[in-house]
């Protein structure tokens, strides 16, 4: 993914920069030099500046060729005695340009001291590098770098010039790297959120899983009723059309009438039954809506109702209506999720309290279990993506995770659980209460789940 950032801008993002590759030349004479040779040295070399070494190789100062060439054409002074050594010599102040004259070192001086040299260690990254240079003391005139080795031994010189080049790839380099980096992090979203929705995906079908065996049984009851009525009644009319006694034939309408509203009281089972389920499982392209969180609680323990006959005692109480804006299939999603999860922590066996109510402008949905309750040193883990108390195989660890996401993200809500103090666990769903005649369509702009 790197492959548009060349090998050159590449190696100036690294920490381990050959700073010596980069030097112009590394030219240097010893302390103890003459005018005249040093002014012969820098002649050859076709250089205007050298660097002095002391006799351990280190970084003593730097010398001006232009200075030594002031020195040398002067008539009088140092001029004469050109054989003396370069640092003991002073330039006549009528050779010293103006601007010159307003540095801060010595304005007599042959050489640039130390002090006033930017020194870059061959260790050191270029970002270090960079900063020494931004903060070098504006005054100073002399802007070329002098390279050492980790022992302060001399290596090299870098212009200023040649520096500000490398400056310009180095920037070009980390705009190209972030760049890149902005394009892998927007991949990754992309991704996590296609693989989130996956797994939101793969978690609500192993709910709707776990009740498709208990739905079944529980609208065998009402079709099974309802076939039985609808012969019954096919039955009495055949008989009704050829029976001439009218008390036998007020039995007979009267037994039709009978099955009518046996197969009506069974339609209405198996049509509630088919409407939960498609609260459960409508369009994710689906957008906020104004529903009654009282129904949407009914329509949950619809689908559970099969499930909990066996052992489990529901007391629910709710308003007729407590109106909230939502996604109806993710706010049931959550509470199968907790009533299932209550059903699993009492083993099938116990009894689960429902309570809707509302708190200033909260809707508030109360379920407790009398199950064993949640340790305490696991509370705060159990709303953790992947995070399972039931064991392999048992749960994906994800139903708590998402129920957190689509009540406090997709609906601005708050999920919280405590356990009882007589046992068992509590968990508390709030979200905002609407008023039906408020404008409440709106696009779904959260990650749908």
């Amino acid at each position: 993914m790197w492959d548009v950032v060349s090998h050159a801008e590449s190696s100036i993002l690294d920490r381990d920069f050959l700073w010596e590759r980069e030097t112009v030349h590394s030219h240097w004479m010893p302390l103890g030099i003459s005018l005249h040779d040093a002014y012969h040295s820098l002649l050859e070399a076709g250089i205007e500046y050298s660097v002095l070494l002391n006799e351990d190789r280190t970084v003593h100062a730097m010398v001006s060729f232009r200075r030594i060439s002031a020195v040398l054409s002067a008539r009088y002074g140092p001029a004469l005695y050109s054989h003396s050594q370069v640092m003991k010599l002073e330039v006549p102040m009528k050779f010293i340009n103006f601007a010159e004259r307003h540095s801060p070192w010595e304005k007599s001086s042959v050489v640039v001291p130390k002090e006033h040299l930017l020194v870059i260690r061959q260790g050191n990254d270029f970002l270090t590098a960079e900063k020494k240079f931004r903060q070098r003391r504006p005054e100073l005139y002399f802007d070329d770098l002098v390279i050492v080795d980790e022992r302060q031994h001399y290596l090299g010189l870098l212009s200023a010039q040649k520096f500000t080049l490398i400056h310009s790839q180095f920037t070009k380099a980390q705009e190209q790297r972030l760049a890149q980096q902005n394009r892998l992090l927007q991949d990754t979203l992309e991704d996590l959120s296609r693989t989130q929705a996956e797994l939101v995906t793969k978690a609500k079908m192993a709910s709707l899983g776990e009740l498709i065996a208990g739905i079944a049984h529980e609208m065998n009851t009402p079709l099974g009723v309802l076939l039985s009525a609808q012969e019954v009644i096919g039955i009495a009319q055949t008989r009704l059309a050829g029976e001439n006694d009218a008390a036998r034939r007020s039995d007979l309408q009267n037994l039709i009438e009978q099955n009518k509203s046996r197969a009506m009281a069974a339609t209405g089972s198996v049509t509630k039954i088919i409407n939960s389920l498609k609260v459960f499982g409508r369009n994710q392209a689906e957008v906020m809506h104004p529903a009654n969180l009282s129904k949407l609680v009914d329509n949950a323990l619809t689908l559970l109702a099969n499930q909990f006959r066996s052992g489990i005692k529901v007391r629910v109480e709710h308003p007729e209506t407590v109106n909230i804006n939502c996604f109806s299939d993710q706010i049931g999603q959550v509470l199968l999720n907790i009533l299932n999860n209550a059903y699993q922590a009492m083993d099938g066996q116990g009894e689960i309290e429902v309570l809707v109510d509302t708190e200033g402008r909260d809707a508030v949905v109360t379920l407790r279990d009398h199950g064993p309750g949640i340790p305490a040193d696991l509370l705060d883990r159990i709303f953790d993506p992947g995070y399972t108390t039931k064991g392999v195989g048992v749960g994906t660890g994800l139903g708590l995770s998402i129920s957190r996401k689509i009540i406090e993200e997709n609906h601005g809500g708050k999920l919280t659980v405590r356990n009882h103090p007589d046992g068992g666990a509590v968990f508390q769903i709030r979200l905002p209460l609407i008023e039906l005649t408020a404008k409440t369509q709106q696009s779904k702009e959260k990650i749908t789940v």
